[in-house]
């Protein structure tokens, strides 16, 4: 079941439709999904009907489907940098930025930010790394400067190692660092510009406030918190799944 919840309802509902009429032979095989057009969850879907007739494939269906009708929906707040209207119902950014990373027992995801003084948020982060064993993923913006090597594989270690000295300065336990290749070629016109942070694979914060300053204390910027889980591993996911592909490689941690 649990390859079947990266599908969307409305994918759902088309699966057992094909299944109830006969359109799709259980248990399907990979090339009939994706000639149905269910390509995009092919694998998936053909994992998990393995095995089943067209009976119990439309009863598993029903009961994945039945399970989202009764389950409330994603709880999301607003989050807000900036002046606040009389009756405010958003929470500060850098409060809640604090807070996540407070929180998190298991797992934490960091992509697309920039950083100044970096340690003011991330001093939680690291001690739960230090005290719970947190793993911790960064997914970095490579911003290249005047004299940078020219080899992007450098530029983007040299990066690193800036982020570790003037963001980090615990020393071990370190974040494991990612980067897009393309972002630290000389001239590029490439750049990781979503930001999102997700917590124990259960909660997402998505927004534009950068880890900065400004971003955090002065600029006007707005962001979402979602308490989903189906939603923050689909997100998870499909970084890892870039990391997998090559398209994001791992710098050195020192």
């Amino acid at each position: 079941m649990r390859s079947l919840a990266a599908l969307a309802t409305a994918e759902l509902q088309d699966l057992l439709h094909r299944v109830r009429s006969g359109r799709l032979v259980c248990p399907p095989r990979v090339f009939e999904l994706r000639a149905a057009g269910l390509d995009r969850h092919a694998e998936a879907i053909a994992a998990a009907l393995a095995g089943l007739d067209a009976r119990a494939a439309e009863a598993l269906l029903e009961v994945l489907l039945a399970d989202r009708s009764e389950r409330p929906g994603p709880r999301v707040g607003l989050v807000w940098t900036g002046p606040e209207a009389k009756q405010a119902t958003s929470r500060d950014t850098a409060v809640v930025v604090r807070e996540l990373f407070a929180s998190a027992t298991e797992s934490v995801l960091i992509a697309g930010y920039r950083f100044d003084h970096g340690a003011d948020l991330l001093e939680p982060l690291y001690q739960g790394m230090k005290t719970r064993g947190v793993q911790t993923q960064i997914f970095l913006d490579i911003e290249r400067r005047r004299g940078d090597p020219e080899d992007p594989h450098d530029c983007a270690q040299l990066f690193a190692d800036r982020f570790f000295h003037k963001h980090w300065p615990w020393g071990e336990p370190r974040p494991e660092l990612h980067y897009d290749p393309r972002t630290a070629v000389p001239r590029s016109l490439h750049s990781l510009h979503a930001k999102c942070v997700v917590i124990d694979g259960q909660r997402a914060l998505i927004g534009s406030a950068n880890f900065t300053d400004r971003g955090q204390t002065r600029n006007i910027e707005a962001g979402a918190l979602l308490d989903d889980r189906r939603f923050a591993t689909r997100l998870v996911e499909h970084f890892h799944g870039l990391v997998h592909a090559g398209h994001f490689l791992r710098a050195r941690s020192g």
